[in-house]
């Protein structure tokens, strides 16, 4: 923190089309433009009016963690917190839900930990907590139906999105991997016993490799497997689980900066 971050307390990470780096951290966010640190607390744009009040807003708390970014393809920078989806246009920030979308289900969008724009300009969010899947087609935001639904807990965290190259969205969850082919909603891991999946990225040979925990939703120590590979014909397990968070982190980083992963060699 002595040298700007909002927080020690890293939850996300994004370079924009201009180079900087933007850190979610648990105490908003912190861009850094190669020289320094500019530290953005949610908290202290609200109590500057730089957000329209609703009642949603009155219940912000003095910290709020990022936990998700992206860029649009039209340059605009979104942030998934702990209290709602807000955005940045390169001139002033907003909150998403006020911006005269039609929200028919009340969606929140708080604790938001993925996020994807699509090749269509779909916006995906996947949900820390309750809401699972949602989409937002630039006029209406909807939750998708059928969800994602873990039975015992009535909700299913959604940790990371992507789209392959046929346009399909692809979801890993606490109940596995899901696909959706704009039709179906289909979990398509849950034949090989996959079910806690933190992260996954696709390499240049289209093999999707998943960051996982296996054993039913233990930690890393009770894990048979960490990492996973699917090659569309099997799940093969590649990585004992002393390496998964490691792993995960490397995962994470390529996938947010770089936006896919090397091409993994024979």
């Amino acid at each position: 923190m002595k040298d700007g971050l909002s927080s020690n307390c890293i939850w996300s990470i994004l370079q924009d089309k201009n180079g900087n780096i933007w850190l979610g951290t648990s105490d908003g966010v912190s861009c850094y433009d190669g020289k320094q640190f500019t530290a953005i607390s949610f908290a202290i744009l609200k109590d500057n009016n730089l957000f329209p009040k609703n009642s949603m807003d009155d219940n912000t708390s003095k910290k709020t963690a990022v936990f998700s970014m992206l860029q649009t393809k039209s340059g605009e920078l979104w942030f998934g917190t702990t209290e709602g989806m807000y955005c940045y246009n390169g001139i002033s920030f907003y909150r998403f839900l006020n911006n005269n979308i039609i929200n028919r289900d009340s969606i929140q969008l708080k604790t938001i930990e993925a996020i994807l724009e699509d090749r269509n300009g779909n916006i995906w969010f996947g949900s820390y907590t309750g809401e699972g899947i949602c989409r937002f087609d630039g006029k209406y935001l909807t939750r998708l139906e059928p969800n994602v639904k873990n039975l015992k807990f009535d909700y299913v965290r959604v940790m990371c999105i992507i789209e392959d190259k046929n346009g399909d969205i692809l979801f890993v969850t606490g109940d596995g991997a899901y696909r959706y082919n704009g039709i179906t909603l289909t979990n398509f891991a849950k034949e090989a016993g996959v079910h806690w999946v933190y992260n996954i990225i696709a390499d240049k040979k289209e093999n999707l490799w998943f960051a996982t925990e296996m054993g039913g939703g233990k930690w890393a120590k009770t894990a048979e497997y960490g990492v996973m590979m699917v090659n569309r014909i099997s799940i093969i397990p590649q990585m004992k689980d002393s390496f998964i968070m490691a792993f995960f982190v490397l995962l994470k980083i390529i996938t947010e900066i770089f936006g896919s992963a090397p091409e993994i060699p024979d």
